[in-house]
């Protein structure tokens, strides 16, 4: 029941701040979430279990050489809180990381030991983005939220301060975020559903697939995040590439698929939204010099604190404290690169530690299923080149909860493979 009731709701963001509700930056307030209430709630019913303590403590020292690498990675954390402008905001950070790290743990636990499988994780997550699609969908329809705060959404019209918007012809739209912080994330949210649909044949019927794709495709245009639109595309075509040359029988139906992405690509070009994201890339706006001026910035400052870091959570802090008078473009967010957001925040120690937890759960993982030709890859190559191509362009994965969870998911279905083997095929 848990485990159902945490994907269902695993992207609402129903909170309580547990102090500085008045904090101009939202980043720095230590929020309580409905998801941490009910993993702690699931995590603490398995492990009232002896048998399932006993096959946790069998899993952590099977994989022993990962979880020091986890613990080195908290301790350099922990001691970057000393050179902190706000230790109590680098300490909540620092805690939230502690979560990441065994919720990891415990959901790779739970599929290697089949205690849930991937498909029950992909159904319930999609179920429970299906509602989130539609509010989405009615916010940009309404051009405001829906007062749906008991689930997490914002509430926000076109006045508000600081709400994403788009322009079109003239017309200021608003971008959905349903419950989600920023539609960039619920983009990467519908991003991953979609591969994980497509990777995963046979989860739903042909008729539910289809519908579903549509309405998170649909809604994905609707966020304008240019990036992830494009990775949609891209990816899906790659997911094909996969699957046509795994199938030994190179089915007409791949060959169908093939040609209708190719076909939605060209209305989509020459559509006023293929336009308009066009005209985008052709024509650097403001958040392109302040992407620039962060990232100028993040290198600026791991020269100057290369070991530790200037503390976990303290980006903004920074900019608020010296960035301005530096760099014209600055706004107060975190980089948007999470390893140069880890390499300022952490210092190059845990750069390092964390570009080779990236490589062995995701390089090692990707060559050694394509020589096994096994089926994963359909989803996971996928799944893992999205994670890489927007972690270098954006600070989600990494600072906001529901990018923490989507990290969480992507990394445990990595290692899952990778602790089970193959099934070996008799040879004739």
């Amino acid at each position: 029941m848990w485990a159902r009731l945490f994907f269902w709701t695993l992207f609402w963001q129903t909170r309580i701040p547990l102090c500085c509700p008045d904090s101009k930056i939202d980043y720095l307030i230590p929020f309580l979430y409905l998801s941490d209430i009910i993993f702690g709630f699931w995590f603490s019913k398995t492990l009232f279990s002896a048998p399932a303590r006993r096959s946790l403590l069998r899993f952590l020292g099977q994989q022993k050489k990962i979880i020091l690498l986890f613990l080195f990675f908290l301790l350099l954390g922990f001691l970057s809180f000393r050179v902190s402008l706000l230790p109590r905001a680098s300490f909540y950070r620092w805690l939230r990381i502690v979560e990441i790290f065994l919720a990891l743990i415990f959901l790779t636990w739970q599929l290697v030991e089949e205690r849930i499988k991937v498909a029950f994780v992909v159904r319930n997550l999609v179920y429970g983005l299906i509602p989130l699609a539609l509010l989405g969908l009615a916010e940009v329809s309404l051009q405001h939220s829906l007062g749906f705060q008991l689930i997490g959404e914002w509430s926000f019209d076109l006045s508000t301060p600081g709400i994403a918007t788009i322009v079109i012809q003239g017309r200021r739209w608003l971008r959905p975020y349903a419950t989600f912080p920023h539609p960039n994330v619920f983009a990467a949210a519908l991003l991953t559903a979609i591969l994980l649909i497509k990777g995963k044949p046979k989860l739903f019927s042909p008729w539910k697939e289809k519908i579903i794709v549509s309405l998170f495709f649909l809604t994905l245009l609707a966020t304008y995040s240019r990036l992830l639109i494009l990775l949609t595309i891209v990816l899906l075509l790659i997911q094909l590439t996969l699957k046509y040359f795994l199938s030994a029988s190179r089915s007409l139906q791949l060959k169908k698929e093939f040609f209708l992405i190719f076909f939605f690509l060209a209305i989509l070009a020459f559509s006023p939204l293929g336009i308009y994201l066009g005209q985008l890339w052709k024509r650097p706006g403001l958040s392109w010099f302040q992407r620039r001026d962060l990232f100028l910035y993040g290198l600026d400052l791991v020269q100057r604190f290369p070991w530790l870091g200037i503390g976990l959570n303290q980006f903004p802090l920074w900019v608020q404290k010296e960035g301005f008078s530096r760099y014209p473009f600055l706004w107060a967010q975190p980089v948007h690169n999470l390893f140069l957001l880890i390499a300022v925040e952490q210092g190059l120690i845990s750069f390092f530690l964390a570009v080779v937890a990236f490589f062995y759960f995701f390089g090692r993982g990707w060559w050694y299923w394509g020589q096994k030709k096994k089926k994963a890859v359909l989803y996971l190559i996928p799944l893992g080149l999205g994670f890489l191509l927007s972690s270098l362009a954006d600070h989600f994965w990494w600072t906001l909860p529901a990018g923490n969870w989507l990290l969480v998911l992507i990394w445990s279905f990595h290692w899952k493979e990778l602790i089970i083997p193959p099934p070996r095929t008799s040879s004739s």
